[in-house]
């Protein structure tokens, strides 16, 4: 790099990037030892997290177009980094695994895409929220990744709960509109419910004393709830176009059965179930083995040396690590107030410095024009992600800077990104018992709240410590490196970033909430429907038969409501009758009355010949007017609607066809059709009252 065709390309490279935008001077610094490698340094106005990603692409570009045969230049740092991650996505690839998954749970191309087009929809509206409120409050870049992953999961977790329902209820003979309904009410119940306890959780994020993560709990928030209200508007008018077609473009060689019976799912609860003791003891022990590596793991911020050869990052790292030392990628700065301090003061501090164990180099201290602080820069001798280095950075706080400032009246503290990481990954690992504790604690209220059960509650937060701590032991493992690190490209140890525990938990804990809720609803319904707990257990947990048990309920519970309904109708109709038997006993005692009166008046008027004339002329008479009376009455109930002398079933209005009487289908509606049908009155008068 010293000669001079290749010095003028890094002059005027240097030029070019010092005029780009949010960049405010490029430092050259020392050319390697062996005079092959050299750097400078590009300074911009804002951190890494906040500079425009504009800026940073554009000294890449500017970078790439002055390299030539003789000349390699590769960028490092952690603003390039966050452009290289941002730019290597993961979410295509997780959308695609979640198709592949649908289609072999549904074996249905059009059910199968539904969930993903909700998740997609939601999620679009909620990185909008997000973007327009990353203008109001900080929201860190990984913020965006945890709303982004739990927002795909809890849109395809909630629409695939509300289509199995719809399904379900379409293999019972139901039709689509009232499936609709049957899927909204149950499931869709569901999904809000469990949607709003993820809500009031991810706020726990807060508990890490971290003023970013309230960014953070927003946009995750945002997105959990804008997927929350698309599964139960955009997700039911998708299914009402739908229709009968849901299982459209059917995988043939995919085998499922709605019913839900005798499944891989029912049929694994059995075998759960002979042994439940054996089994839970089994599945206790296994979790627990898996937490216990746990203990080991270590938080830091993995270095650029972690990263594929395809990276500018790697490629810049590994030639300052062969110029340099591997210490140079992550220098420590120790910052010293020199405010009423003696001179000599950074020299002092600079040897006592380059003494230490571990201490590759130490630059020589740069003062301000002030001359009341200074900067001097220490190389360590080993890498940023290094345990080593570590312990660098408490042994210089600890042992070598106090004693050595104790005589000038100086302050020095150690800082720099290296040793930022450091403190941040402490702190974080500190209080992650807090946060977690604390939202199993929010989660044991809620599901009191909602189950009224105490074994319920409980056994979810064991369940939730449990998993946590075993994905905690597994991800211990892999950071390790060895074989099981190999299959996902560690091969040597690497510490754990600090918020991958916060993703995970939170991941984990959207999943517990979400399942708890849609497994155990079924399984406690179906319990109170047949009361055999064994097989509200097998039906409740079997994925496929989760529409099969509220399916039941709904339909026990028309049929109380069509039997509720014909007991009110019975008692309208007894009501009716005693008052249509009422009026019609008035009226007969009345007509009893006047025709005593009239052979009262007859019999002194003209006596009559003989007992039997007067007998057979007043029953003629009594019968004539009771015809006359009755006919007017029913003649009065049938222009009113209701006709007496038929039962109801058969009662038809003038004009009306003839129809079967109904079939009843159950006990109670035989009984409720007996109530129904009032006795026929009889027409004949009461024979008259002979005088003699």
């Amino acid at each position: 790099v010293t000669g001079p065709e290749v010095g003028a390309r890094i002059d005027r490279l240097a030029g070019e990037v010092a005029g780009v935008d949010h960049v405010v001077a490029v430092e050259p610094g020392p050319v390697a030892p062996g005079g092959d490698t050299g750097l400078f340094r590009v300074r911009f106005d804002d951190p890494g997290e906040r500079l425009p990603v504009a800026a940073v692409e554009e000294v890449m570009d500017l970078a790439g177009g002055a390299e030539s045969d003789r000349l390699q230049v590769e960028l490092g740092g952690y603003p390039i980094e966050t452009v290289e991650q941002s730019e290597a996505g993961s979410e295509s690839v997780g959308a695609l695994a979640a198709l592949v998954i649908l289609l072999v749970a549904f074996g249905s191309a059009l059910a199968a895409g539904l969930p993903l087009v909700i998740a997609g929809v939601g999620l679009g509206v909620a990185l909008g929220g997000v973007w327009l409120m990353a203008n109001v409050i900080d929201v860190p870049d990984f913020g965006v990744q945890i709303a982004t992953m739990i927002g795909i999961g809890v849109g395809i977790d909630y629409a695939l709960f509300i289509i199995t329902r719809y399904r379900s209820a379409l293999a019972a003979g139901r039709e689509p509109r009232q499936a609709v309904e049957l899927a909204g009410t149950t499931a869709g119940r569901a999904v809000v419910f469990a949607g709003s306890t993820v809500v009031i959780s991810i706020f726990g994020l807060v508990l890490m004393g971290r003023s970013y993560l309230w960014g953070v709990a927003l946009a995750t928030s945002l997105a959990v709830t804008t997927v929350v209200f698309a599964s139960i508007t955009v997700l039911p008018a998708l299914l009402g176009f739908a229709g009968r077609t849901i299982d459209r473009f059917r995988m043939p060689w995919f085998r499922h059965d709605i019913e839900g019976r005798r499944t891989l799912a029912w049929r694994w609860s059995r075998v759960m179930q002979r042994r439940p003791l054996v089994a839970g003891l089994a599945a206790l022990v296994v979790l627990v083995l898996l937490t216990v590596p746990a203990t080991g793991l270590r938080f830091g911020q993995p270095d650029a040396g972690n990263g594929t050869d395809d990276l500018t990052s790697k490629r810049a790292y590994d030639l300052v690590a062969d110029g340099y030392g591997p210490g140079a990628n992550g220098p420590l700065l120790v910052a010293v107030d020199l405010a009423g301090a003696t001179p000599g003061t950074p020299d002092t501090l600079a040897a006592d410095l380059a003494d230490t164990p571990g201490v590759a180099a130490v630059v020589p201290p740069v003062v301000n024009d002030t001359g009341d602080a200074a900067v001097i820069s220490v190389i360590p001798t080993t890498g940023p992600q290094d345990q080593a280095t570590e312990d660098l950075v408490h042994t210089l706080r600890d042992d070598v800077l106090p004693p050595a400032v104790d005589a000038t009246g100086a302050t020095a503290s150690v800082g720099g990104t290296t040793a930022a990481f450091i403190d941040d990954s402490e702190q974080t690992a500190a209080r992650l018992p807090l946060f977690i504790g604390g939202v199993v604690l929010l989660s044991f209220v809620l599901l009191m709240t909602v189950f009224r059960s105490l074994p319920v509650a409980v056994k979810a937060a064991v369940m939730n410590i449990l998993s946590i701590g075993a994905a905690y032991g597994v991800m211990a493992v892999a950071a390790e490196g060895g074989r099981l690190g190999g299959l996902v490209g560690i091969d040597s140890a690497t510490p754990v970033p600090a918020w991958l525990p916060m993703n995970m938990f939170a991941g984990l804990f959207r999943l517990s909430m979400d399942y708890e809720k849609f497994l155990l609803s079924p399984v406690g319904e179906e319990d109170g429907r047949t009361s055999d707990n064994p097989n509200a257990g097998a039906d409740g947990l079997a994925a496929q038969h989760l529409g099969g048990a509220l399916e039941a309920v709904e339909e026990d519970r028309e049929q109380r409501d069509a039997v509720a309904s014909e007991v009110e109708i019975v008692e309208e109709q007894v009501e009716l009758r005693r008052a249509v038997g009422a009026a019609i006993g008035d009226e007969r005692d009345e007509g009893r009355a006047r025709r005593r009166r009239h052979d009262e008046l007859g019999a002194q008027k003209t006596p009559p010949r003989s007992g039997r004339v007067s007998g057979n002329r007043g029953s003629l008479l009594h019968s004539q007017r009771a015809a006359r009376a009755s006919g007017v009455r029913r003649d009065r109930l049938r222009r009113g609607g209701l006709d007496l002398a038929r039962p109801r079933a058969l009662r038809r209005r003038p004009g009306e066809r003839r129809r079967a009487r109904p079939r009843a289908r159950h006990a109670a509606q035989r009984r409720a059709s007996v109530l129904v049908a009032p006795a026929r009155p009889d027409p004949r008068p009461p024979p008259p009252r002979r005088h003699g």
